[in-house]
């Protein structure tokens, strides 16, 4: 909603409030903003609050950057402290070394660069002490450790909570931390000599500034104090995303006078995997004592999409009841299309995306939207071979997981090759791709294969000319049996390989699954399991997309040719928007395409009693992420999503189409019934307030009502009359 509109009522009563803790529920596309800004600036103007002493904070940086720039409007509003909850904890941090405390702690860069160089310390330390999970840091997956790092933080679970020593009111709110579940229970042992290795170098990394900001407020009452006494009014947005520790500081900083106002959407939280969770606002009214206030006007989506959404979340049982209220009235078009399979699905979207631009819609107005990663290959070669340009997180054939399975088929064909008394290492470019292919091959699966070893046979091969499997048992001669084992079946798997470059490559890549039992391994590879099968079901669909594309060999030429094709289109400024479900929250685009919605998919691995309600969640964002026109697509041979039956819309999007028609023509030419059916439809879709506050002819339409109430007054019931009367 735009800064230069009128308030709603409902934003005006958030406005209004002046002391005291207060709750909001907004809605998507509700311009929370908008009303916190307001509520800022009348703060301000009517001298509640000194502005220096107004805190509006929220997780996200790009949040706290719309609100100020927001607030710049006004000069007034110059000092008001706007910053992410990252930040307030490092500036906390900072005030406890001024004042004498954390001095061994160096906090010039706090950010990933610190993590990164932690991690190596930690690895250094764990390779000097030879710790008892040494093998498997040969094969961490960095990026899932220190996800697990940041979730234990994020929700005060201590590597070592007795040695932590925090005061009672602290050990009372935290927790030891648990390993994460199957073979990665030494995760926990790494983050306790990680947690050591950090007091000893003196680093602060960036999930530290919040749990160290904690602890300086809860140990040091003197500093609480002081800090407590800077911020006389606390603002947090998207209050649905915070995690434990968030939500403790913010506890203890507005303790003295509770001025704290949390605003969010306990319906948008898709973040409980990575520790957000939607307790935090749903106990607030509770904790504080307070009653909601309610911004439920959607000032993004038309009618359709928002009966879908209203009708899917209602279906949740942990959430505060709540309508999407309609103001855009019912421009757009929403469609369910069935598909016969992935392949043609994928097809119909881009043929919707070549008319939409030929009919003068921008690309980047079009975003299609997925569960998983492992949805976007046949829509990415439909895009490549329309010559659409698209921007992706990571293309599917450079996530690591698929880049793996390439590999192979890499080190097979060069074993081929000097088989045949070729010399393909003797190329330097050859040689880097080997060099690659063979690091990204060898402890995937893991073997427990050392760096030493790896480098052992790499250079036996390119310097003696020996085929892969020659070079890896020349080596496994001189190792110990257990390293000598895996080696040997890794030189089997190659050789085997290597024969079937020319058979089909779906059926090959499943048998070399099979064979390395891989997709098992990446279901165990990482601490959070929906990851892991994440990563298990872009290797299926990888396998599903290499039918009917020839041999393993012709199948690495087309995606070879695809990358091509694609680098040759990055400096596209109008783009297609791919993007998961996830990455899309908090943004909005004309068109949202949503393919795929069958189970399995929307529900994705329902591994906790919560999962359902979350991804129930997901699919409410993906729906009210559209302006005009909405496209949902599901496939005839898999069943389709449960949600799309609780969004009832087989028996909803007809009436809702003729009550679109009905609504483009005046209302003084209604006749009776059709008086009668728009009667009915407000009734059904709720469109109370739409028709008495949002609609450009409500005044028109209400004589119209009124008419038609009177003429049949005395041949329906009173009850009936006044029913209709209300609406």
């Amino acid at each position: 909603m735009g800064m230069s509109m009128r308030l709603t009522d409902q934003q005006q009563r958030v406005v209004n409030h002046d002391h005291g803790p207060a709750l909001v529920f907004a809605v998507a596309g509700a311009g929370k903003t908008t009303a916190m800004v307001h509520r800022i600036e009348r703060l301000v103007r009517e001298k509640l609050f000194a502005p220096e002493q107004i805190l509006a904070t929220s997780f996200g940086r790009a949040n706290v950057t719309d609100l100020k720039r927001e607030l710049r409007r006004w000069r007034y509003c110059a000092n008001v402290d706007g910053r992410t909850l990252h930040s307030l904890g490092r500036d906390i941090i900072l005030y406890a070394q001024k004042h004498g405390y954390l001095r061994q702690f160096n906090l010039n860069k706090g950010g990933s660069d610190t993590t990164q160089t932690l991690l190596n310390f930690t690895l250094a330390e764990a390779f000097r002490r030879k710790v008892p999970y040494k093998k498997e840091l040969d094969t961490l997956d960095r990026q899932d450790f220190l996800a697990y790092i940041g979730y234990c933080k994020g929700n005060l679970q201590y590597a070592d909570l007795h040695r932590a020593n925090l005061p009672p009111e602290g050990a009372r709110t935290a927790d030891d931390a648990k390993p994460p579940p199957g073979e990665l229970g030494w995760y926990l042992d790494f983050y306790r000599l990680m947690e050591q290795v950090r007091i000893k170098s003196g680093l602060i990394t960036f999930d530290d500034m919040l749990l160290t900001g904690w602890e300086v407020l809860i140990r040091h009452p003197e500093l609480q104090t002081a800090v407590q006494k800077k911020y006389a009014c606390i603002i947090v947005d998207e209050y649905q995303d915070i995690n434990l520790v968030q939500s403790a500081i913010l506890d203890v900083l507005s303790a003295p006078h509770r001025n704290l106002m949390a605003i969010g959407d306990d319906d948008q939280t898709i973040y409980e995997w990575r520790g957000a969770n939607p307790r935090f606002i749903l106990e607030f009214g509770k904790k504080y004592g307070v009653e909601p206030y309610l911004i439920t006007d959607n000032f993004r989506c038309p009618a359709a999409p928002l009966a879908l959404a209203n009708n899917v979340i209602a279906h949740n049982k942990r959430r505060s009841i709540k309508r999407l209220e309609l103001t855009r009235g019912f421009e757009g078009k929403t469609a369910v299309h069935l598909d016969k399979n992935i392949r043609t699905m994928s097809r119909r979207i881009i043929q919707n995306i070549m008319q939409l631009k030929q009919d003068g819609t921008a690309l980047h107005d079009i975003a299609v939207l997925v569960r998983l990663n492992a949805q976007t290959p046949h829509i990415e070669q439909e895009l490549i071979t329309a010559d659409i340009p698209y921007r992706v997180s990571r293309p599917f054939y450079a996530r690591w997981e698929i880049q793996t399975l390439i590999q192979y088929g890499r080190v097979a064909w060069i074993n081929n090759a000097i088989a045949e008394g070729k010399n393909p290492l003797s190329n330097r470019a050859a040689r880097h791709t080997f060099e690659e292919a063979w690091r990204g091959i060898i402890n995937r699966p893991k073997r427990y294969i050392s760096r030493e070893v790896r480098e052992q046979i790499q250079k036996a091969l390119i310097h003696n000319h020996l085929t892969i499997s020659d070079g890896i048992s020349k080596i496994s001669q001189l190792l110990a049996e257990w390293q000598a084992k895996p080696l040997d079946f890794l030189a089997e798997d190659i050789e085997w390989l290597a024969k079937q470059l020319d058979a089909p490559a779906d059926k090959t890549l499943e048998q070399l699954d099979q064979r390395l039992e891989y997709r098992e391994y990446l279901r165990e590879s990482s601490g959070f399991p929906q990851t892991g099968e994440g990563r298990a079901t872009s290797v299926t669909a990888f396998i599903q997309y290499a039918r009917d594309k020839g041999s393993l060999i012709d199948f690495m030429q087309h995606i070879r040719q695809l990358e091509q094709q694609k680098a040759g289109r990055e400096q596209a400024t109008d783009t297609v928007t791919l993007s998961t479900i996830h990455q899309a929250k908090g943004l909005e685009w004309p068109i949202i395409i949503i393919p795929q919605c069958n189970q399995d998919i929307l529900p994705f691995q329902l591994t906790r009693s919560g999962d359902a309600e979350e991804e129930r969640r997901l699919f409410y964002v993906a729906l009210t992420r559209t302006k005009r026109d909405l496209h949902l697509h599901y496939v005839k041979d898999e069943p389709p999503s449960p949600f799309l039956a609780e969004s009832g819309w087989k028996e909803m999007l007809p009436h809702l189409e003729q009550l679109q028609i009905l609504l483009a023509r005046p209302p003084k030419g209604w006749t009776d019934e059709e008086v009668l059916f728009v009667l009915e439809q407000t009734a059904v879709f709720h469109l109370q307030r739409y028709f008495t506050v949002w609609h450009p002819e409500k005044g028109a339409i209400g004589a119209r009502v009124r008419e038609f109430l009177k003429a049949v007054n005395h041949t329906l019931p009173a009850e009936k009359t006044e029913q209709w009367l209300a609406y």
